[in-house]
């Protein structure tokens, strides 16, 4: 086993520990289903992104995760910290409060009783600023940024970052570019203090890339 799949397998075990079962996209017809309305937005959901859906971590294919072990230990502990959010606030609750306010554009169907007023409703279908999905993709970016710094000792580039704030990966959920560093800045801090539930998570995430970095020496 080289040093980079070592490192997966620790991240992988902390993920074990958290109930998370890892899937994959081309295999499952929730996701097949799921990127129909998806691929409008963002072409390349089925085969460049992961996703996380309670405790399911769906990887594109099996052939991306093994292509790369480093990128997908950084991207399952992105996902994490989702799967940490959603059981601290419940699952529910943190599904809608993340799809929102464009999920408020269904309501557009109690048109069909008449009321054509409910139309107004599809104006949430546009691309409005999410402030509740920034805040959770900010936390998530943060442990990228952290877990790329403790495995590199540089921080991933900011126009990255900042890329998939303003552009159509996350359906435009934050257009205010001079905001966002701050904000994943702010999640670092936040995340890493040692009285939040999450410190322990990433003690574990950040113990996994310190014995791949000996393992390199």
């Amino acid at each position: 086993m080289t040093n980079e799949e070592l490192l997966y397998q620790r991240v992988l075990e902390i993920s074990r520990e958290m109930g998370v079962e890892i899937k994959f996209k081309d295999e499952s017809k929730f996701m097949k289903a799921l990127s129909i309305p998806l691929l409008v937005i963002n072409r390349k959901f089925m085969t460049h992104f992961t996703t996380a859906i309670g405790k399911s971590v769906y990887y594109p294919t099996r052939e991306w995760l093994s292509s790369d072990y480093v990128r997908a230990a950084k991207i399952l502990s992105h996902e994490l910290i989702h799967v940490h959010d959603s059981k601290m606030l419940g699952s529910m609750r943190f599904s809608l409060s993340y799809l929102l306010p464009q999920i408020l554009s269904l309501a557009a169907f109690f048109a069909l009783s008449g009321n054509l007023w409910w139309l107004i409703c599809l104006v949430f279908a546009l691309p409005v600023p999410s402030y509740e999905r920034t805040l959770s993709e900010s936390r998530g970016y943060a442990v990228t940024r952290l877990v790329t710094r403790w495995l590199t000792g540089k921080n991933p580039s900011d126009e990255w970052l900042i890329g998939n704030f303003v552009g159509p990966n996350y359906y435009f959920m934050w257009p205010f570019r001079d905001d966002i560093i701050r904000l994943i800045e702010e999640q670092e801090k936040h995340l890493m203090k040692i009285e939040r539930p999450s410190f322990k998570l990433l003690v574990q995430i950040q113990s996994a890339c310190i014995s791949y970095n000996e393992e390199r020496k």
